[in-house]
């Protein structure tokens, strides 16, 4: 199945759990990486990890709810810009190819 953007308050984000599938990441390790990026990022003032990082969550097969993160375009690219190889390079076609798809149809959308 092909990954989908979800529309979160006007901006284009990719759930976590799929951002995880496209890296060849376990959802956990994606979530830890993603707290730890956050908890850099609040170090510097300037920066603000919800511009890359919404935290959301979702409910499991057995109706607990789980945490989970949208990821925005820079998002993408953050998470892009550590991996290497034919992984990094093929999610990044992926991710670049959604975001790009969808700008397409807000622009191709009548007014």
């Amino acid at each position: 199945m092909q990954p989908q953007l979800f529309n979160f308050n006007g901006q284009p984000t990719l759930d976590s759990r799929e951002v995880a599938k496209m890296i060849g990441k376990r959802h956990t390790d994606l979530i830890r990486d993603i707290r730890r990026y956050i908890s850099d990022m609040s170090l510097d003032a300037k920066l603000r990890p919800a511009q890359f990082f919404i935290e959301s969550n979702y409910k499991d097969a057995n109706g607990r709810f789980r945490p989970c993160y949208l990821l925005t375009k820079q998002g993408c690219e953050f998470v892009a810009n550590k991996k290497t190889g034919k992984k990094g390079n093929l999610f990044t076609a992926q991710y670049v190819s959604l975001f790009n798809d969808y700008e397409d149809r807000l622009v191709a959308r009548p007014q």
